[in-house]
């Protein structure tokens, strides 16, 4: 019994030591990450203290992080890794989603890579590369469109409560539309271990309210709502909800006030995903009332308690200082900065339960602050740099990881059959991927070549490599609804080269579809003429044609040229005589007043053409016959046919009255006519040979 029981003890001993050392060698910062009270922790429990940077550009019109005309890509966040940063806020706007949102080629500059891809493709590759050497992204709806900022999550011009003064008023964005863009990207980037959060409104303030329940004004609220749709979607998102500006009477930074979230917590779905999220800045950007009080900068610490503070001293959630930044020139801002890096707390201090940050910003180019890189944005700001390092938390050096594959096309409702490339950016790594829902590993199917969509699919790929960590499951769904197309028309006659004036039909196969048309060359459209009868033309002419129908995708276009030249037609011929009855056999001549012309004819009531009988001579005719002749001539268009029938009589009848003498013996007063008339010819004959011989 007593060996049982050292045996047991002896394997318990064992397994601690083997837990202790997995947990000693897994990466503080690993996985997706979530919250315990005050605490943000990693995939393994391990504390983490976010400590990094904002990059700008995506939520800009240019589309794309601000830089990469200066620099490539992997060596500016190279250089983020190497100065111990460990997360990116990367701002973007809802426009960045709409067709046309790309950078030109000059904002680019040497990143060949990333030419011709939309923002967020781009983003998509910076975020691949970002993961693969261990930084982690926080993503923040920064903006509706890119003109500016709104003071609500949504911008409506019947709505009373979205400000029409806002900069980013221009741009219609909707509640729905932010909502549904936050669960695209949900539903993006599932399974990308390095996204670790949504941001999901930069700054309410003005008319952003929190707690009195109003729809269209209470933030805590709407972030709820979006908050709760993104967790459906992906369930491993910390959902960061920043501050509004007034609350109760008191006025605070844009996004820093959550005085009220101690009464009017945000209600989540999901436990342990909520992380609050402030933002603070110095008297230069604008002058607070604080900073003019007689005990500053010791009252700083009082300010931040009272407005955000007090939710982490209680344990009740996590704070996040979502932005703070300073051009570090004056007195006032210096001691600013100093009395902010106090409250947070030294990493040295604290460990990873200091207050965790994203510094505005690494871009040089932020008016109010300046950033961690200078004017050519590539030597830095040291001083800056230095005043953060005491509250920077580099993750351990993990072993690196593959980026994560992406997708081109993305995904998305699409009404025509796709093929998807994949693409990732860690030189060597192999895809591997599936088409019906599982999870990509090892032994999945090697990609090679574009994945041919024709139904609605999900593809979900990994991409590994010998020596490195396998890149995060990338997935994208391509929800493909087909719709008919209207079939092409076609014309009657076709297009050509015409001698006479074309009468042209236009049809179509699709049962119900409109035809509308140009004769003028432009490309027709629903505005075009409606094709109701046939069309005739004079002149050379180009018809262009499409089809409609509701419910369908319009035609092709169809198009057919009549090129028309006029050509003179050959005359007629004649007879002579002319057609009719006769008694006896005539001799017919045809002729044609067009010089030059040949005359074919047929005599037995065929049409005649040009290897019909060649007119050269009379035709004598001894029998009823129906004559049709046409005349030909190079260069002109033949005849039209003439057509004359000879119908041929023979008189039978006799000379006299033809009266006979029933009642008499028969005697010689009877003889016909023609009997007589025999008898007269051949008397007369005979006294001719008799005269010619005397």
């Amino acid at each position: 019994m007593s060996r049982f029981i050292l045996l047991c003890q002896h394997a318990l001993m064992i397994a601690t030591m083997v837990i202790a050392s997995v947990q000693a060698h897994a990466a503080v910062g690993d996985g997706y990450w979530h919250t315990d009270g005050n605490k943000i922790l990693d995939a393994n429990n391990n504390e983490v203290r976010i400590a990094g940077l904002n990059w700008f550009g995506f939520e800009t019109n240019v589309y794309c992080l601000h830089g990469l005309w200066q620099r490539d890509y992997h060596a500016l966040l190279d250089q983020i890794k190497s100065l111990n940063y460990n997360t990116l806020r990367i701002p973007f706007c809802n426009q960045l989603f709409d067709p046309g949102s790309s950078p030109n080629a000059g904002q680019i500059g040497p990143n060949s890579d990333l030419a011709g891809l939309t923002g967020f493709q781009i983003m998509d590759k910076i975020i691949a590369y970002a993961g693969s050497i261990g930084l982690k992204v926080i993503l923040d709806r920064h903006r509706p469109g890119s003109e500016g900022q709104s003071s609500l999550w949504y911008t409506d011009k019947n709505s009373n409560d979205s400000k029409a003064s806002d900069p980013g008023y221009g741009y219609q964005c909707s509640e729905q539309r932010w909502i549904d863009d936050w669960k695209m990207l949900a539903r993006h980037y599932l399974g990308n271990r390095t996204i670790i959060g949504a941001d999901l409104h930069n700054e309410p303030h003005s008319k952003a309210t929190w707690g009195n329940g109003v729809i269209g004004t209470d933030w805590r609220l709407a972030a709820e709502r979006a908050g709760n749709a993104i967790l459906a979607v992906n369930p491993n998102w910390l959902i960061m909800v920043e501050g509004i500006e007034n609350y109760n009477g008191d006025s605070y930074w844009w996004g820093g006030n959550l005085k009220g979230a101690g009464a009017h917590p945000v209600r989540l779905n999901i436990a342990n995903r909520l992380v609050y999220s402030v933002h603070e800045y110095p008297a230069s950007v604008s002058n607070q009332p604080w900073f003019s009080a007689p005990n500053y900068p010791d009252n700083m610490s009082g300010v931040f308690e009272s407005h955000w503070g007090y939710l982490r001293t209680g344990n009740i959630a996590p704070v996040w200082i979502g932005e703070f930044g300073t051009k570090m020139i004056t007195t006032s801002d210096k001691q600013w900065l100093d009395a902010i890096i106090a409250y947070m707390g030294t990493t040295t201090a604290q460990g990873h339960h200091g207050v965790s940050w994203t510094f505005w910003c690494w871009n040089e180019n932020s008016v109010d602050t300046g950033g961690i890189l200078l004017a050519d944005w590539t030597n830095i700001n040291t001083a800056k740099n230095a005043k953060l390092d005491p509250i920077k938390a580099p993750f351990a050096n993990p072993i690196a990881t593959v980026a994560t594959p992406t997708f081109n096309p993305l995904g998305g409702s699409i009404t025509a059959a796709q093929s998807v490339t994949l693409s990732d950016s860690t030189v060597g790594a192999q895809i591997r991927f599936t088409t019906d829902g599982s999870t990509p590993n090892a032994s999945s199917p090697l990609y090679t070549t574009p994945i041919a969509v024709t139904a609605t699919t999900t593809i979900k790929a990994l991409a590994n490599k010998a020596g490195m960590t396998d890149s995060s499951i990338a997935t994208s769904t391509y929800t493909i609804t087909f719709v008919q197309t209207a079939s092409t028309p076609t014309f009657n006659p076709a297009g050509g080269s015409f001698t006479t004036a074309p009468i042209v039909t236009l049809s179509d196969s699709t049962a119900g579809a409109q035809i509308r048309y140009t004769t003028d060359g432009s490309i027709p459209n629903a505005g075009s003429t409606l094709y109701s009868d046939p069309i005739s033309m004079t002149t050379t002419t180009t018809i262009k044609a499409i089809a409609f129908k509701s419910g369908m995708n319009n035609s092709g276009i169809a198009s057919a040229t009549y090129t028309i030249t006029f050509v003179s037609t050959v005359s007629t011929p004649s007879f002579s005589p002319l057609g009719g009855s006769f008694t006896t056999a005539q001799s017919v001549t045809l002729s044609d007043a067009t010089a030059g012309a040949q005359i074919r004819y047929t005599s037995d009531g065929s049409t005649p053409n040009a290897s019909s009988t060649l007119y050269t001579a009379p035709i004598a005719i001894s029998a009823t016959t129906t004559i049709k002749a046409i005349a030909i001539k190079a260069g002109m268009n033949n005849s039209t046919v003439a057509s004359a029938i000879f119908t041929i009589a023979p008189d039978t009848s006799g000379g006299g009255s033809g009266n006979q003498d029933h009642g008499g013996s028969g005697s010689g007063c009877g003889l016909g006519g023609g009997v007589a008339a025999l008898i007269l010819t051949l008397a007369l004959s005979l006294r001719l040979r008799l005269r010619s011989l005397i």
